[in-house]
């Protein structure tokens, strides 16, 4: 399942409302998607996960099969039940039925672990009773005739008797459980369908990290790119950073290149963390866009070329996404270095 491009129409949540609120507002049907998102968020991820509810579903509403081919593969029911309350023993029992029922009649094998997910919870009576699985049993032989006889088919009344009886008998009611909203939400939460569904927010980013006194290994073709500029400018070999106390001027715009290297690194983490995945790659390839023609254009040295490609850098609109709302003039610089640290921007022609 791919995550949607950016949302215009998000849900704003006005300033006292809750996101349990909110979803409480949800429809059925948008309640089971909103699931479906949320199963991506599972480590290790599904195989495959798709939504089935609806007419014929035989009592499954989201799944996730853990491998392929999937006809074979172990699988999870996650039965969506968007009430106005908390479940109670009494909203499930068809549900269990139909489990048990089309399982023994071979349409599907059962699921290695069947939850209940409902924006109001599961009511304290059901949540002990889904902690004992033997009780379940009992309980739903017990309720069999009310609530599952007419209910689990249109076209017929399904006894509990015989081989359906003992096909219950048998059934692990140790795989039926329930799943807390708090759960979903914070899982939810790390999938990147988050902020295309709610615009929340961003959390307040952090300060950009010093670099490191002394360049690492990551720096290495960016800083090597410097160093060619500098000596293209002064029309002699500067091979070492101990060189450039020679250059005042050179030593700052090194420091200061560094500096805007690793705020455009700290932008990078923020983003891989909050917004949806390959948002720095977008960003630097809008960087990219929008700076080439200067680094291409003649200049009378390296460092002219250089200063001219992160000035316009440092004046480029956006697009107006995620990113743009958080970007800073040493972050579009910053992304010059990290564009030349790939080769993808070369100082000296």
């Amino acid at each position: 399942m791919q995550a949607p491009p950016p949302n215009p129409n998000a849900s704003v949540l006005p300033a006292g409302v809750s996101l349990a609120g909110r979803l409480s507002f949800y429809s059925p049907s948008e309640w089971e998607e909103f699931i479906l998102e949320w199963m991506q968020g599972f480590q290790p991820a599904y195989f495959k996960s798709e939504r089935i509810g609806g007419a014929g579903d035989l009592g499954r509403d989201v799944v996730g099969y853990v491998s392929s081919p999937i006809v074979t593969s172990a699988w999870d029911n996650y039965q969506c039940k968007h009430y106005a309350k908390p479940l109670q023993p009494s909203d499930i029992w068809v549900e269990l039925g139909k489990l048990c029922y089309h399982s023994w009649k071979g349409a599907f094998t059962p699921p290695r672990k069947y939850r209940f997910v409902a924006p109001n919870e599961v009511s304290p009576s059901l949540k002990d009773l889904l902690k004992k699985p033997d009780q379940l049993r009992d309980a739903l032989k017990g309720n069999w005739h009310k609530h599952c006889e007419n209910s689990i088919t249109e076209t017929e009344q399904i006894q509990l008797h015989g081989g359906l009886l003992d096909y219950v008998d048998r059934f692990d009611f140790t795989t039926v459980g329930y799943e807390t909203l708090q759960e979903v939400l914070i899982q939810h939460s790390r999938t990147p369908f988050w902020s295309q569904r709610f615009q929340l927010a961003l959390p307040a980013r952090p300060a950009p990290q010093n670099p490191p006194d002394t360049p690492q290994p990551s720096e290495a073709r960016y800083v090597q790119q410097l160093l060619i500029a500098y000596s293209d400018a002064e029309g002699r070999q500067i091979e070492a950073l101990d060189h450039l106390k020679q250059f005042p001027a050179h030593r700052e715009h090194f420091q200061r290149s560094r500096r805007w290297f690793y705020a455009a690194e700290s932008l990078h983490r923020f983003t891989r963390d909050q917004l949806r995945p390959g948002a720095f790659d977008r960003f630097k390839q809008q960087i990219y866009d929008g700076v080439v023609d200067t680094a291409e254009s003649q200049h009378s040295n390296a460092l002219e070329r250089l200063k001219a490609t992160t000035s316009k850098a440092s004046s480029l609109q956006l697009a107006q996404d995620e990113i743009a709302q958080i970007a800073e003039v040493g972050d579009k610089q910053g992304a010059c270095h990290h564009l030349a640290n790939e080769n993808k921007l070369t100082w000296k022609l």
